[in-house]
Parts: C-alpha cells; structure tokens; sequence
C-alpha cells in the first residue's frame, strides 16, 4: 500500500462555479453548478453531519451517507478523477500514480475549517473514491487521543486541520502541531500504533491546496523521512501548470537525536528561557525574542512528531 498525502485547496471549488468552462465539459456540468448554487452539492444540509456520514464509527446505512452517495450518482462523481482539469489535486495525483487511486493505495485529504474547503475536501475525496462514499472517512481534528486504525486499502480520509489557511506563523502553530501529530499517526511513535506497514511508502502531492502551507508539508515530509522507525520512502512531488509529468521534490534527512536534543527544554507554550546548546535548528524551529526563546510553527509540528519531551529542562 501506498499512501497519498493531499493538501486541498478550492480548485474543485472553482470548477463546482463554472464546470462548463472546460473545452471538453463532463455531461453533468449543468446538473453540477445548479446543485452547488441550490446546497453546495449537500454541504449545506449536511456540512454539521460529516461525522454522521464519514467519521470512524459511522454506519454505513445513516440518512447522510446516503444522500451524499444518491448526490454522487447524480453528478457521476466517479467520472471525474479522469477528467483532466477538474483540479490540481485530482491531476496531481493521476500523473504520479497513472490513476486516480489506485486500488492497492489510501490518500489523506488535508483541508481546512471554512465552508468550501470541506466541500472541496469532501468531494475530491468522493472523486478518488470512484464515487463510492463508503469508502470515504472523515477526522474532525487531530489531537493526542485520536487514533487512527489501518483498513483496508482504497480508503480516503479526510481530515479537518483548523487554521490551516493562517496567514501567519504565529497562527500556523497550532495548525503545524496538529500535522505533525497526522505524521506520527502515519509511521508510528512511541505513544501511537503506526497505520503504514514495512516498506510502504508515503507520497506527498503539493501541486493543490493552499500556496502558503507548501513548504511547510515539505518540511513534514523532511520530518516523516527523517525518523528512524518510517517504514518505508517518503517523497513529495510537484506539477506544474501545463506540465504532462511530476518532478520530485528533493528531501533533506535529519538525526531524530539532534532534533530531540535541541528541542527539549521548551515548555508547554513553546518558550524556554535560554538557547539550547546545539544551534543547527536556531532559526528554522526556535527563534531568539526579547523574553527568551520561543518555538515557531516548524518547532511545534517538529516537537509533535519527534515525540520531544514538552518539560522544561534546568537553564
């Protein structure tokens, strides 16, 4: 099994407004602007019953499942992962992978709080599915009691990360934190099971979501390729506008035990009075203020998967 790590962004969203600019329109594009101009194709109905629909526990016969899956006939969801256009995550990872999902595989969908990145997020997720809304799978927040139980392949989870869109780094702490508890959930920790398995790898996809967070799922990548239990490659790739094939991102490798060593000592709200010793991480996951030291959002979602001890130390 491979697994597919999604930022999304409103791409899809876009297209839900005017799925007839294509040259080539899928046959329900009328039937696809009027249900997201009428109900957001559901989410506004059912946007507060997403853990009814897809959460881990959801039955697969409740009333919302089963009208998201009557809206996903409707539209012919399980067309548009072929259909090239539709968005950049649906592009993305057809090129890499040579189909939409392939069966063997499981993608995580990254995606905002607000309104239309749930609708995005959730019907990409559809997409992926070929239009099977059973197999889709919703977590709500990422937090240290979540846990995340391997299924069968070919499931798509999307997972909710408030503030994602922060337009600072101060505001992207919280939102880092909690993607660094996804890694950790992904390949394992000394606290949680790991959902991959010995030499199955993670693909990271960044042609879609948000522009700003970019380097900051690099840098999770970095992170999952740095810790010594991954089981398997981590990579992260890129397509461009109007390009017919991915590049890979070069990923940098770091010494878990550096990074445990440097960042202990910063207590719960990410401050430490003095500098640690070691300085290779100054600037990248700390910073020096006026009242000490203080983590930015790298150090919080490093401090998250690394598994860092958040007591502080003698200085």
């Amino acid at each position: 099994m491979t697994v597919h790590v999604i930022s999304v962004g409103l791409s899809l969203v876009d297209f839900f407004e005017s799925p007839d600019r294509d040259e080539h329109p899928l046959p329900t594009a009328t039937e696809i602007n009027d249900l997201w101009q009428q109900e957001r194709l559901g989410l506004d109905e059912l946007g507060q019953r997403l853990e009814e629909a897809f959460g881990m526990n959801a039955s697969e016969e409740s009333e919302a499942l089963t009208r998201f899956q009557e809206l996903a006939e409707e539209v012919e969801a399980d067309r548009w992962a072929g259909h090239h256009g539709l968005s950049a995550e649906l592009d993305t990872l057809r090129t890499v992978a040579d189909t939409p999902l392939p069966p063997t595989d499981t993608a995580f969908l990254i995606t905002s709080d607000t309104k239309n990145g749930h609708a995005a997020a959730v019907w990409t997720a559809i997409a992926l599915a070929a239009g099977d809304a059973s197999r889709v799978c919703y977590l709500p927040d990422i937090t240290e009691e979540t846990l995340l139980v391997r299924a069968e392949p070919n499931r798509v989870y999307v997972v909710r990360i408030p503030g994602l869109d922060a337009a600072s780094d101060t505001a992207f702490h919280a939102p880092m934190e909690r993607m660094g508890r996804l890694g950790r959930l992904l390949v394992g920790g000394d606290r949680t099971e790991r959902f991959t398995r010995s030499g199955e790898p993670v693909h990271f996809h960044l042609s879609g979501g948000y522009r700003a967070t970019t380097p900051y799922l690099i840098a999770l990548a970095e992170w999952l390729r740095s810790l010594e239990h991954t089981p398997g490659d981590v990579s992260a790739w890129v397509l461009p506008e109007d390009a017919k094939s991915p590049f890979r991102v070069p990923l940098r490798r770091l010494r878990p035990e550096w990074v445990r060593n440097e960042l202990a000592g910063f207590n719960p709200t990410g401050w430490r009075a003095q500098p640690p010793t070691d300085d290779l991480l100054e600037g990248y996951a700390y910073e020096p203020s006026d009242t000490g030291v203080r983590l930015t959002a790298f150090g919080a979602g490093m401090r998250a998967l690394f598994g860092v001890n958040e007591e502080p130390v003698a200085q």
